[in-house]
């Protein structure tokens, strides 16, 4: 592996690690801050949908896969996101970590 190759690596995972911490960080705040209400109100919504369609006697399996792509994700679900960008992060740093070594040994400088 060449170390200009292992530098792109592991700057593309930190890229990377650094999208999906600030989409997880986005996701805590929208499950903490007042989504509740809107995800009640497609649950009452959806409730309402089922009785009115079981009185018509027609499956409401539409408005649960409506329900199921409308709700954000879970707040744990966002948590473990954020863990798992981390150790992404930790990962691409020990690979630049690795990869300067390996040119510093080549060059024979070594601080």
């Amino acid at each position: 592996m060449q170390i200009q190759s292992a530098f792109q690596a592991g700057v593309t995972g930190l890229q990377q690690a650094t999208a999906n911490a600030n989409q997880a960080a986005t996701d805590i705040v929208n499950a903490t801050s007042g989504s509740d209400n809107k995800r009640s109100e497609l649950r009452a919504e959806e409730a309402h949908e089922t009785s009115r369609q079981k009185s018509a006697e027609q499956p409401a399996s539409n408005n649960v896969a409506k329900l199921k792509s409308s709700t954000p994700p879970s707040l744990t679900e966002s948590i473990v996101k954020l863990k798992m960008a981390e150790y992404q992060a930790k990962a691409s740093s020990k690979v630049i970590n690795s990869a300067d070594q390996a040119l510093g040994t080549l060059i024979d400088v070594k601080v």
